[in-house]
């Protein structure tokens, strides 16, 4: 076992990106060409897999020699799946000798409870690759665009308790995780992460549009994400548990009454604000991508440090709904990590000048303006409160617990002792602290604690457009 401590360059940036957006390399790595053995779901790697993921990338007549677990993702990190890589050596039909790295990603093997969760997780990533992002990138190489820039996807196993995805490893061409030169470049950095967004929504948009109502009816069958009754009391665990922690934490801060009465009032039924505001939008439905913020992208950097490309990553979260429930997302994790406020206005604008680019290229008509947009936008901004609700206690922790805590459910005794940590987390992260009383205020101001969550969401239905 081999251990190079992790290289802290935390500025204190703030909210989910705060902690994960340390860069921390930690290597542990276990030299072997069988099965693994030790903590964590290394087993799952197997010599089968890797021989065809090898052959599958780089062909029929590529002999493998060895392979060789790295692991790379810090304390923190592998909070639904559990992330690797494997070095592969390999000789290629002249007898050379080679090497090729790929990002292996496994279920983490956290029990029964968690196996439905991640069951959903991988066959949502797996049937995107595999069968929806070749549809979207034909609509792309109609239009004369590029191709979503993604990983690319190699291998995958969906059997139960066992699932495993080898993707490509986009370390060697250059790419990385966001860190400090992002921040300095903050304009390029989301105007790149948006301008991707916005191909990936506007091509599944012209997809939707030409197909057939019979074949697009199959095709949503298969997109919309209908979770697994396991999965879904998993996730709905954590987001209770999520907002019984926010509701603590304003407490303990004080100042927030009307924000913490109105989530006394509506946290025994977060679960279901929580599938019910990712439901579809008609125009306005896209095939999203679930999770967007900076954990989830990674950037090629030019030589002065500034970011010239990126790459969406992690699409575990892939379903059917409106496009304005992942703008708002994506939207709340940039207002927190911006040093200088960014216009909604000119967030949107960019996001449809992009959109609407793949839509004329296709020569396809958009049947919505940009009015219509900003409504939509503003109708679910209720999105940002649910998430930001649910998730802000982890953030706290970020960085301190690890993945099987970060699903972890207690009660009793174990329950307060979780809370006493989760307050000490807090008082020991002031900006943080600081950030999330001004979102709340910021909530407050806009008038989101004025109605119930049931009158956002009879807003939302087709009898009351």
């Amino acid at each position: 076992m081999r251990i190079q401590r992790p290289i802290d360059l935390d500025s204190g940036y703030s909210f989910l990106n705060r902690t994960k957006l340390t860069l921390l390399i930690l290597h542990f790595s276990v030299a072997t060409n069988t099965k693994q053995s030790g903590e964590g779901p290394h087993h799952l790697i197997v010599e089968r897999d890797v021989k065809k993921t090898l052959q599958i990338d780089k062909g029929d007549t590529a002999t493998l020699i060895s392979w060789e677990i790295k692991d790379f993702v810090p304390k923190g990190g592998n909070m639904n799946t559990y992330v690797t890589s494997v070095l592969v050596t390999y000789s290629d039909d002249d007898g050379v000798r080679k090497e090729v790295s790929y990002v292996a990603k496994l279920n983490p093997c956290r029990g029964v409870n968690y196996d439905d969760l991640a069951r959903l997780f991988f066959t949502n990533e797996i049937l995107f690759f595999q069968t929806h992002l070749p549809l979207i990138n034909n609509v792309l190489e109609s239009a004369g665009q590029p191709l979503l820039r993604v990983p690319k996807f190699f291998h995958g196993c969906t059997e139960n308790g066992k699932e495993v995805m080898y993707m490509e490893d986009l370390r060697p061409r250059g790419f990385k995780v966001a860190d400090r030169r992002a921040w300095q470049f903050m304009d390029t950095t989301y105007s790149l992460i948006l301008h991707e967004i916005a191909r990936l929504h506007s091509a599944s948009w012209v997809l939707f549009k030409r197909t057939s109502p019979e074949d697009l009816s199959d095709m949503l069958s298969q997109l919309r994400q209908v979770p697994i009754e396991g999965a879904m009391n998993a996730i709905t665990s954590m987001m209770t548990k999520g907002v019984k922690g926010t509701i603590a934490i304003l407490e303990h801060i004080g100042g927030n009454e009307k924000a913490v009465e109105w989530l006394k009032r509506h946290s025994l039924n977060w679960s279901k604000y929580l599938w019910i505001v990712g439901e579809s939008n008609p125009p306005f439905d896209v095939l999203k991508h679930g999770d967007v913020h900076m954990n989830n992208v990674l950037f090629r950097y030019d030589d002065k440090g500034e970011p010239v490309e990126v790459m969406l990553v992690d699409f575990q979260g892939v379903a059917v709904a409106s496009l304005s429930t992942e703008l708002n997302y994506f939207w709340f994790h940039l207002a927190n990590m911006a040093r200088a406020p960014i216009s909604s206005e000119t967030f949107l604008e960019k996001y449809i000048e992009s959109f609407q680019e793949v839509v004329s290229e296709s020569r396809e008509m958009l049947s919505f303006t940009f009015s219509d947009l900003q409504k939509a936008f503003q109708d679910r901004r209720i999105v940002v409160l649910v998430f930001a609700a649910g998730l802000y206690p982890h953030c706290f922790r970020s960085g301190a617990v690890s993945g099987d805590e970060f699903w972890e459910v207690n009660e009793g005794d174990a329950q307060q002792n979780e809370l006493k940590r989760l307050l000490t987390c807090v008082d020991n992260s002031s900006s943080l602290k600081e950030q999330m009383k001004q979102d709340f205020n910021a909530f407050e101001r806009e008038g989101l604690f004025d109605k119930d969550v049931e009158e956002y969401i009879k807003a939302w239905t087709p009898s009351n457009k």
